[in-house]
């Protein structure tokens, strides 16, 4: 079995200047492989710190991925960092020097003396060659434990991990294996509530599983390991039934299926127009179902606090027509909560449910939405439910 850790290198990633993005993708590429990611490490622009990680890294695992750090500067230490974790030199690699002129020239670019510094590896290294960049790389084996050095550059990064590095990681995996995943996202529920149904399935060694909270939204994630694809596809499937049955309709979808998408397409179906009367929110949900493709909204600010009742029975006074759908929805705000209430007419049906919505100093929008649209999700589908019977 293929163990790997990730080593993001660069002084602006500690400082939160850009986002590790690189990391994500090789994660990504390494769970398709089957190769098993135990953990990734930010550290900044030092020698002695990259080497000191490096160090207690192939002490854990047989891969290590390290990104950037690879540039001509003073503040681009990687190789010198693997040569002292390694304890090796540094070598100059009259390829490399040829293949970086060769690209500065492609480019009509003047070449520098400091480029020459990209032109040095750790002794015994495989020079990979930059085809989309001036930053070459390397790969270095030693005493069972391989040391790849990727540039920062998004792009290059990945053409290159894609192209040169994963082939040649994939000759060292001894028995390759699948790695699947999938995600179950669930509304109306609580996390605890979740991991009190779920807990003895997050125990499992494989497949695994795990929860991610959102705001009003849980994700429950299964991963598989298998031989084969359709053996981890298989697990997945089964996995996913077990779940179903704990958490039944909470669940609203899989994978890349919104909150959004199903409502919208529910609402096609019913060939209805969705309404929205606004109550104490200052057009905020309105303007946000608006952008998402729904239909009109209207907004009334009230100075009294609006009763559950109250809402209801201003709802069921409007008049809508047949091919339209009425939600009404209205806050009231306490000196440390607040509170949300939903009513839908629909079809001369009115429905309705109160839904706390934590202290003053959570985010309104993403909560909000996301209970409001789950209000729809459950009654639309149960609309659907009673015509069929």
């Amino acid at each position: 079995m293929s163990e790997a850790e990730i080593i993001a290198i660069g002084t602006e990633l500690l400082l939160g200047e850009i986002q590790d993005s690189n990391s994500r993708f090789i994660a990504i590429q390494l769970r398709e492989a089957g190769i098993d990611l135990h953990r990734v490490t930010i550290v900044g622009d030092n020698v002695q710190r990259i080497a000191q990680v490096i160090r207690e890294s192939i002490t854990r695992a047989d891969i290590i991925i390290t990104c950037g750090g690879l540039g001509p500067t003073v503040d681009d230490p990687t190789r010198e960092a693997v040569a002292l974790a390694m304890d090796v030199p540094l070598d100059f690699s009259p390829v490399l020097w040829e293949q970086i002129n060769a690209r500065f020239q492609r480019m009509h670019r003047r070449i520098t003396e400091n480029n020459r510094h990209q032109a040095f590896i750790p002794r015994d290294s495989v020079p990979i060659e930059n085809p989309v960049g001036t930053a070459p790389c390397f790969i270095l084996t030693k005493g069972g434990k391989t040391v790849t050095s990727l540039p920062g550059v998004p792009h290059e990064m990945e053409y290159i991990f894609v192209q040169k590095i994963l082939p040649e990681l994939m000759k060292s995996v001894p028995n390759p294996s699948f790695i699947k995943k999938t995600v179950l996202h669930v509304s109306g529920m609580g996390e605890s509530v979740i991991d009190d149904l779920i807990g003895d399935l997050e125990k499992l060694p494989n497949p695994t599983v795990g929860l991610a909270a959102h705001s009003g939204q849980i994700d429950v994630r299964i991963t598989a390991k298998a031989k084969t694809q359709d053996q981890a596809d298989k697990m997945l499937r089964e996995m996913t039934e077990i779940i179903r049955e704990k958490l039944g309709d909470s669940i609203y979808g899989i994978d890349d299926v919104s909150l959004t998408d199903i409502v919208k397409a529910e609402l096609v179906k019913a060939n209805k127009k969705l309404i929205l009367q606004e109550y104490n929110l200052k057009g905020e949900l309105g303007n946000f179902f608006n952008k998402i493709g729904f239909s009109e909204f209207k907004n009334e600010i009230i100075d009294i606090p609006l009763s559950f009742e109250k809402l209801i029975e201003k709802i069921e006074r409007q008049t809508i027509k047949n091919d339209q759908a009425l939600l009404g929805i209205g806050l009231n705000q306490g000196a440390s909560t607040r509170q949300l209430a939903m009513v839908l007419k629909f079809d001369q049906k009115t429905s309705s449910e109160e839904r706390m919505l934590g202290d003053l100093d959570s985010p309104l929008l993403p909560w909000a939405s996301n209970i409001i649209l789950d209000f729809l999700r459950k009654n639309l589908k149960l609309r659907k439910s009673n015509e069929k019977s």
